[in-house]
Order: C-alpha cells, then structure tokens, then sequence
C-alpha cells in the first residue's frame, strides 16, 4: 500500500513534534522548568509533572504524547480509524485556534463514523447500496 504525499507530510509533521516535544522535555527537566498555567503549578518535580502532570514549560505531558503516537498510527489505513486519525491528527497539530477545535468536535467518534457511512455510500453503485 502505498501513502499519498499529503499523508507522509501529516506523518512526518506529527513525528517531528513528538521528537522535538521529548527533546524539550528533557531540556526542562534538566534545567528544573515545571509547567504553570495562569499561575498555577501542581508542585510535583518538573520530571512527574511530564510523566503524570500538566507538562513541562516546554512540552507537553506524556500521555498527550503517546495518545498523538497512537493517532499518528492511525494515519495510513484506509478504513474509517485511518479517517479519524487522520483528522485528530490534524486537529491536534493546528494552532490553539477554532479550526482546529472545530475538526476535533465534529469529527470525533460519532461524527466519523456517520460520515465514513456516508462517504461509503457515495462510492457505492446503486445496487450495492440496497
């Protein structure tokens, strides 16, 4: 099987974050930078808050990226899991804006699976539709 250009970019992309979001979490925890958000810490050392917490101040929590990985997984198969992360992908690497968000609601689990139907019904003839 082979992956259209468009898709190898997204992959690539998505990959390039995790690699440099690790990166940067090593950065952090070597120079002690914990994450706080409006003020905030959760007072863990800077290497829980990255493995069980909010992040670092440079990269996001672990979870957040494994959950990336498995949704970069997902990318290339041709079924309706590929579709869905194909579009969490992008959801997740679009800026902090309303498109992003936008993609991440209304193509989540029930919205994909009701426009995968209706995408496969458009690629049937008639009378497989039936």
């Amino acid at each position: 099987m082979t992956t259209a250009p468009a898709l190898k970019r997204l992959i690539a992309s998505s990959v390039l974050y995790m690699v440099v979001g690790l990166a940067a979490a090593l950065v952090a925890i070597a120079a002690n930078l914990p994450a706080e958000f409006a003020g905030l810490s959760t007072g863990k050392p800077v290497s829980q808050d990255f493995l069980y917490g909010m992040g670092t101040a440079l990269s996001p929590p672990l979870h957040a990226l494994v959950i990336q990985a498995v949704l970069t997984w997902l990318v290339p198969r041709p079924d309706c899991w590929g579709l869905f992360g194909w579009i969490m992908t992008f959801g997740i690497l679009l800026p902090d804006s309303l498109p992003g968000f936008l993609l991440v609601i209304l193509f989540s689990t029930p919205w994909s699976f009701l426009l995968g139907r209706w995408m496969k019904r458009l690629t049937l003839t008639p009378t497989e539709a039936s």
